[in-house]
């Protein structure tokens, strides 16, 4: 009791981050998003991995249990996927699923994991700011930087799992606060916990932990062993293994990459929430589009300006900080490393290519796992936050480190104020429920039909398929199997046989009993006439078909 009361008096802990983190969650987001029920926000068509997060939920909700754990079997059948592959936070899928009888018709947990993230992330800022000083409206204040972060915000939208960028915080935290017995149990947890969010986070705190067993000279071979055992099982168990090592190449790692502008300008293209990060900087003009988004590492114009600032001090102070640094290089090692990731082989300034190297094919396989180099970036993004606050507020006088930083969080809220707007506009307007066109005909097949075929099955159906997304959520609410799903990664080779194969079997067979058809392929349309019985309802939507076999014996 009274270690906790000393730790509330010393740091100001749990109340000021948590207050903060619930603070800045409620002025973008709003209450309504912590509804359950209030699903409309995830199944916008606009917003094509929100409603895979959800609809690979909903399918993983209403299956038996498996194993592994995680294993999806009525999505995208016959090709198994997992929870992990629908980015549906296997963390909370996997507690909720515990209790799918007692939940409601209508049930989501992300606005929850949003809240979770806001007030984890304002945790450990404040853990990390608390390192640095114990001056109050500084902690608070560079909390706030963490909190409104261009690349915390920017995945809200559309990134739910990516979101929990707090985890990158407590790595941070714990590899640079005084080794104590109790931190490498809570590393095997933190590694554990974010291996059950997503396999980028996983990689990245991964490494950091890597560096804090160098950093403290740990001798022990056998834990380290250990806890890497323990994580190869976990994803086993949650079903990261489901797809085989080879499936998970997706390839793309150069044009996912940062540009070396993204720090320092704001991007241009952002699929959800189009505009300008900045209002004071213009937008640079990057080799490809996506370094726009996966690459957007934009710090801010408040931020930026406390670099002038922090190198000053930097070089003021060159000899003390010079002695810190070996203490300090495992982690500084891994920083070089994930920065010169992040850039991939193909380095780029704006639209031009500065230079560009061959990578051996032995690497060849992590580049084409883990391609969205851009998001690689993160912990140095946070490390330079970290490093600018303990330059000003340790070698700076109090009074004006205060000044500094408040001018600063004045400037970064005033350039960020357009896209925090917009982010608070898309939480606060109200969605149309998402309905399927012919919506009396698919509430009829209720419990008559159990199947949805499409054809042919196309490995990105969110593109390339029209109202996927309702077919989806359909699929999953109304307990059917569908053959097609989108998917962070898929099996191509299995894809291509099976597409094969349905067409086929399409062509050649009957048409299957009991099964709803929705055929988007102008040269398989050409056969239906061949295929239809006088009991097989079809309806045109517009130059797709969707065939319900034996309607009228139904």
């Amino acid at each position: 009791m009274m270690s906790s009361l000393v730790l509330v008096k010393k740091y100001g802990f749990p109340s000021f981050p948590i207050v903060l983190g619930l603070s800045v969650f409620y002025f973008l987001l709003g209450w309504n998003v912590l509804n359950p029920q209030n699903i409309d926000w995830l199944l916008q068509a606009n917003n094509q991995d929100s409603v895979q997060h959800f609809v690979g939920w909903e399918f993983f909700r209403y299956e038996p249990w498996h194993f592994p754990l995680g294993l999806i079997k009525s999505y995208g059948t016959p090709i198994d996927t997992s929870i992990v592959y629908t980015d549906s936070i296997p963390l909370f899928a996997f507690f909720f699923k515990c209790f799918a009888r007692y939940l409601p018709d209508h049930f989501q947990y992300f606005g929850l994991w949003f809240a979770l993230c806001f007030i984890l992330q304002g945790v450990f800022a404040w853990l990390l700011i608390s390192l640095i000083t114990d001056n109050i409206l500084c902690r608070i204040v560079g909390t706030l930087f963490f909190l409104i972060s261009p690349i915390f915000l920017n995945r809200i939208v559309q990134h739910q799992a990516l979101s929990a960028q707090w985890v990158l915080l407590a790595a941070l935290y714990f590899y640079l606060r005084s080794y104590q017995k109790h931190l490498p149990l809570i590393w095997l947890i933190l590694n554990s916990v974010v291996l059950l969010i997503h396999a980028y986070l996983a990689v990245m705190v991964w490494m950091i932990w890597i560096a804090f067993l160098i950093k403290n000279k740990s001798k022990s071979i056998f834990y380290f062993i250990q806890v890497n055992m323990w994580l190869v099982l976990l994803a086993w168990i949650s079903g990261y293994f489901v797809l085989g090592l080879t499936a998970v190449k997706a390839g793309g790692y150069q044009i996912n990459a940062m540009n070396l502008l993204g720090p320092f300008l704001p991007g241009n293209w952002f699929p959800i929430l189009p505009g300008d990060w900045s209002r004071l900087l213009p937008t640079y003009h990057a080799v490809a589009n996506l370094q726009y988004y996966e690459g957007n590492n934009y710090f801010g114009f408040g931020f930026l300006l406390l670099i002038l600032p922090g190198c000053y001090y930097t070089v003021k102070n060159f000899r003390i900080i010079v002695r810190h640094i070996p203490s300090h290089l495992p982690l500084l090692f891994v920083l070089v490393f994930l920065f010169c990731y992040s850039i991939s082989n193909k380095i780029t300034w704006g639209e031009h290519i500065l230079f560009q190297y061959h990578l051996p094919k032995k690497i060849t396989f992590m580049v084409d796992t883990f391609r969205d180099a851009g998001r690689f970036f993160w912990p140095v993004y946070y490390s330079c936050m970290l490093i600018a606050f303990y330059m000003i507020c340790r070698h700076g006088k109090k009074n004006s480190a205060v000044v500094i930083i408040l001018l600063a969080m004045a400037l970064q809220i005033f350039d960020l104020s357009s896209e925090l707007n917009k982010l608070h506009k898309f939480f606060s307007v109200k969605y149309p429920t998402s309905v399927l066109h012919h919506e009396d005909f698919f509430q009829q097949a209720i419990g008559k039909y159990h199947k949805i075929i499409l054809l042919p099955p196309v490995d990105r159906p969110d593109i390339k398929i029209k109202n996927f997304a309702q077919y989806a959520f359909y699929a999953a609410h109304n307990h059917f199997t569908i053959n097609n799903g989108y998917f962070a990664r898929v099996d191509l080779n299995k894809m291509a046989q099976y597409r094969k194969k349905s067409i086929h079997a399409f062509t050649r067979n009957p048409l299957e009993t009991n099964t709803i058809y929705i055929v988007t392929d102008i040269y398989l349309l050409g056969l239906i006439k061949s295929k239809l019985k006088a009991e097989d309802k079809v309806i045109r939507e517009g130059r797709d078909f969707i065939i319900a076999t034996n309607w009228s014996t139904m």
